[in-house]
């Protein structure tokens, strides 16, 4: 069963995949913006310096920079699908740990799982065009 939508697909079909694509990409940069958006309050709440908080989202883009290339060889093993998916459930749990983390060594935990999420999204989403 082929994942993309044959050149014959529906216009329906076609904007279904491309949103799909576009979601991927999109939720495993949500960490950066949840921390944009949410730093006066992570400051406040979890008492760091800003330099900590710099420092925890250059650490999320460079784990996902270092990954991106094993988690192709992962995406090419286990199928687009299946790595968008991972990519989906794995972005989705990262932000809901950041929402809920009640110290700032939880944030950082999850923020790296954020870094593996947005790893896996070109990978899986290069798979699925291919």
């Amino acid at each position: 069963m082929t994942t993309v939508p044959a050149p014959h697909a529906s216009t329906g079909r076609r904007l279904t995949f491309a949103g799909l694509l576009a979601a991927t990409m999109a939720s495993s940069t949500f960490a950066f913006t949840t921390f944009s958006v949410l730093s006066g309050h992570l400051l406040d709440t979890f008492r760091i310096a800003r330099w900590q908080l710099g420092a925890l989202v250059t650490a999320t883009a460079v784990l996902g920079a270092v990954l991106s290339p094993p988690m192709g060889r992962v995406a090419d093993r286990i199928g687009g699908r299946n790595a968008m998916l991972a990519t989906l459930l794995l972005s989705g749990a990262s932000l809901a740990a950041i929402a809920v983390s009640p110290v700032y060594l939880l944030v950082v935990c999850a923020a790296m799982a954020a870094g593996v999420a947005q790893s896996m999204a070109n990978p899986a989403t290069n798979k699925l065009i291919s």
